[in-house]
């Protein structure tokens, strides 16, 4: 199923060519979800635990993703089909965030 739920915007981010997708609503808001970003910035904030488990990322169409994994195995076993042409920010920060995922930058000439 593709994801289209956009949550709070913060001034840093209010620009047409900017698609966030923020998990703060529900603990499992993006999991076994496959988002396709269509925009030349994309952000995936996985806040709450368990958020974006099993999620799959495409970024193909974007020049940068900033991917955040806060939440408490937030990210686990996460799957980055594709990433961007650009620049791809990966930051997990909380307690196993980012277990067993898998993530390629191939596409990136910064990472």
């Amino acid at each position: 199923a593709l994801v289209a739920v956009h949550g709070q915007v913060s001034p840093s981010y209010a620009d047409e060519n900017i698609e966030i997708y923020n998990s703060t609503s529900s603990a499992d808001a993006f999991s076994n979800e496959s988002i396709v970003c269509g925009t030349a910035q994309c952000v995936v904030e996985c806040l709450e635990s368990e958020s974006c488990e099993q999620v799959q990322i495409d970024a193909s169409q974007s020049s940068s993703l900033i991917l955040k994994c806060s939440g408490y195995f937030s990210c686990r076993s996460a799957d980055l089909v594709q990433g961007p042409s650009e620049e791809f920010t990966l930051r997990c920060i909380g307690e196993w965030s980012c277990f067993q995922s898998v993530f390629s930058a191939t596409n990136s000439t910064k990472v």
